[in-house]
């Protein structure tokens, strides 16, 4: 008797997690790039490099050319929406 009802509430649980799991991930990784698809199309860029900054030309490949990048990165994701969340509703600080 308890595996008929068993059935339906793992059903729905799993259910859950997948609508959770692709809502959250449109929320954060597919509509953020959204309208920079149309200002890319328009434009034909979406906005500087953060590899090379604020230079004409890529840095030479070294460790500190690879922590900037890194930190730089960082700095740039950090906008996203789930970091908030994920700070307790702090800006992130790198």
């Amino acid at each position: 008797m308890t595996n008929t009802f068993r059935q339906p509430r793992v059903a729905l649980g799993w259910m859950t997690f997948l609508v959770i799991a692709v809502v959250g991930l449109f929320y954060v990784k597919w509509f953020p790039y959204y309208n920079r698809a149309f200002v890319a199309a328009s434009q034909h860029s979406i906005g500087k490099s953060i590899l090379m900054g604020t230079s004409a030309s890529t840095p030479a490949p070294s460790l500190q050319a690879a922590l900037d990048y890194a930190m730089a990165y960082g700095k740039a994701i950090c906008g996203w929406r789930w970091c908030s969340a994920c700070c307790s509703a702090r800006p992130c600080r790198l």
